[in-house]
């Protein structure tokens, strides 16, 4: 198994995007995590986190998504996962995370 993960950030109508690429795992969660707190969003702002391409997470990439989304809602900025895979979207289902996180299967308009 490849530990590649690539985070990219991009400004997209209002919100800030960040497209998550490849496998989230213990290798990656930190840099994911930090990268979602560290996003400049004012208060009142909002980030997608686009899952399109995430081929795999596991409990690491989970806790990672959880902790940045409890700092960051805390700060006043909405947090949606969107274009979910139906792999991701089985495991946050089995978890119980989809029940706390803002999560969407298309991309919000």
């Amino acid at each position: 198994m490849s530990h590649r993960c690539v985070v990219d950030v991009a400004d997209d109508t209002g919100a800030v995007r960040i497209r998550v690429i490849g496998e989230v795992d213990m290798a990656c969660a930190a840099a994911l995590e930090e990268t979602i707190v560290a996003a400049d969003v004012p208060p009142g702002g909002k980030i997608l986190l686009d899952m399109a391409d995430v081929a795999f997470i596991d409990s690491a990439g989970l806790s990672a998504i959880i902790g940045a989304h409890k700092q960051r809602v805390a700060d006043g900025i909405a947090v949606t996962l969107v274009d979910v895979p139906p792999s991701v979207g089985q495991l946050l289902s089995i978890t119980g995370v989809d029940t706390y996180l803002d999560v969407a299967q298309e991309n919000p308009t």
